[in-house]
């Protein structure tokens, strides 16, 4: 498993949300991010992020756990960071 906390640049409304599901499912691994308010959230279901998404200033955990794991945390982070 793989972890990083990070403080959202924007709001996860509907394109971040889109793009962050979309690098999120080209991996194996699942990725979860976990909210202030303790909301644990699919990284690969946009519908998920958008009906409890994530708002800017808001500081994150996110969770990658897998054969890619840190590929993949390694992606969500550099889209959360504006990379």
């Amino acid at each position: 498993m793989q972890m990083a906390r990070t403080r959202l640049l924007e709001d996860l409304h509907a394109r971040p949300a889109i793009r962050f599901s979309k690098i999120c499912s080209g991996f194996q691994s699942e990725v979860k991010i976990i909210t202030e308010n303790g909301s644990v959230l699919d990284g690969k279901n946009f519908i998920e992020l958008l009906g409890k998404y994530a708002k800017k200033g808001q500081e994150i955990i996110v969770i990658s756990e897998g054969k890619d794991e840190r590929e993949a945390l390694q992606a969500a982070m550099a889209f959360l960071k504006g990379e």
